[in-house]
């Protein structure tokens, strides 16, 4: 049997629909809402409302732990923009997720028949043995990768400092 496991989507429907192809199983794990991301940061609901530059330094705040100025900061953002910012924020999940509406209900039978066949012989009440050890995985997967990209971006950070102080 050939599992495929996905984790965070971040609103990519293509890369989603492509990841599935010959899988028996298909196991989607993580958001599918895509609002800051640190890796690509002119993506997500925040760079479309407020600029790369904007997502840039709210990562940056965010990273070097300063978390009240990203808060100051993200606020002067939400007031500048005349609007309640829940609402922005639906519409703008209501947007990602209706491109992935059609996708959803394409595999949603399919998703269903995988998870029965992964079940196969194994009762719904033991079921949460093999389960519970792939969200264990996927937690500590998460934990690592956020850590690894912090260090990176401290690192990176340390080196454009270093660089500004010999160059000035």
């Amino acid at each position: 049997m050939r599992v495929h496991v996905v984790s965070d989507v971040h609103a990519r429907a293509d890369a989603l629909s492509k990841a599935g192809d010959g899988a028996d199983v298909f196991i989607c794990l993580g958001d599918l809402v895509l609002f800051l991301d640190y890796d690509e940061p002119s993506g997500g609901i925040f760079a479309d409302l407020f600029g790369e530059d904007a997502a840039l330094r709210l990562i940056s705040l965010r990273t070097e732990r300063r978390f009240d100025e990203a808060r100051e900061f993200s606020a002067e953002l939400w007031a500048g923009i005349g609007r309640d910012r829940y609402e922005v924020i639906e519409e703008a999940i209501r947007g990602q997720y209706a491109v992935l509406e059609p996708l959803h209900r394409r595999h949603a039978a399919e998703l269903w028949q995988a998870a029965v066949n992964l079940r196969g012989s194994i009762e719904p009440a033991d079921y949460k043995r093999y389960v519970l050890p792939i969200i264990f995985l996927r937690f500590l997967s998460l934990r690592y990768e956020r850590r690894r990209a912090e260090l990176e971006r401290s690192a990176e950070l340390e080196r454009r400092e270093l660089s500004r102080s010999r160059d000035g």
